[in-house]
């Protein structure tokens, strides 16, 4: 029989979720390290082999049950998928390889879609 281990999302996420903690005192949510710390725990995520459909369930759920004072139920929902964004851009973003250094298109505008 095949087992099927479920891999745990919220030691990923940990930072953030302390992090929420401390900002809902100063209702600072727009704080640059609240995406920082959404899109490095999607990047370990990916790593573990989390699909990202767990990853978007888990952070909503998480968000909407969090014990955020300062939030109300309209924000609540906005600031949840303003971090499943971030996240979500992190998960995808550790996947891809950096491409730095190479050129624009603008570089090259004989052929402004790299086409020959």
């Amino acid at each position: 029989m095949l087992q099927v281990t479920e891999i745990d999302p919220a030691p990923h996420f940990a930072s953030l979720f302390e992090l929420l903690e401390t900002v809902d005192e100063t209702r600072d949510y727009l704080d640059p390290a609240v995406g920082t710390l959404a899109s490095s725990g999607a990047a370990a995520a990916r790593a573990s082999g989390l699909a990202p459909e767990a990853m978007v369930a888990f952070l909503r759920s998480r968000v909407h049950h969090a014990r955020l004072a300062a939030v109300g139920d309209w924000y609540r929902g906005v600031l949840a998928e303003q971090i499943v964004a971030q996240a979500i851009t992190g998960y995808f973003d550790a996947g891809v390889p950096r491409l730095a250094g190479l050129p624009a298109d603008g570089d090259h505008p004989e052929h402004p879609l790299g086409g020959g």
